[in-house]
């Protein structure tokens, strides 16, 4: 239980998942965290149509009741590790981290 409400870790299609619901059980978000190969490939696409010489690390899928889909994207490159926010297509660099060999 968390403050003022509960989540319930599962995984699904063997993703990690964790479903956040508020004090009445009322369902308020999921996030799910994977690699590259869960990704859906129109995000993948628009993630490696920006950023084409650049890894996915790691991908964080915010599902919320009436709103888009965010995923939050770790990609590296060589020098690099870059957070990105994408949204309905459109990518947002939230954070640059300079990455170790």
């Amino acid at each position: 239980m968390k403050e003022g409400g509960f989540v319930c870790r599962f995984i699904q299609d063997g993703v990690g998942k964790r479903a956040f619901y508020d004090k009445r059980g009322n369902w308020l978000s999921t996030v799910a965290g994977y690699t590259e190969n869960k990704m859906p490939r129109a995000v993948r696409k628009t993630v490696l149509s920006n950023y084409f010489d650049y890894s996915i690390l790691y991908v964080n899928e915010i599902t919320m009741a009436g709103k888009p889909v965010v995923y939050i994207v770790q990609i590296r490159d060589k020098n690099v590790i870059r957070i990105l926010r994408v949204v309905d297509e459109e990518v947002e660099e939230v954070q640059e981290l300079e990455a170790s060999e």
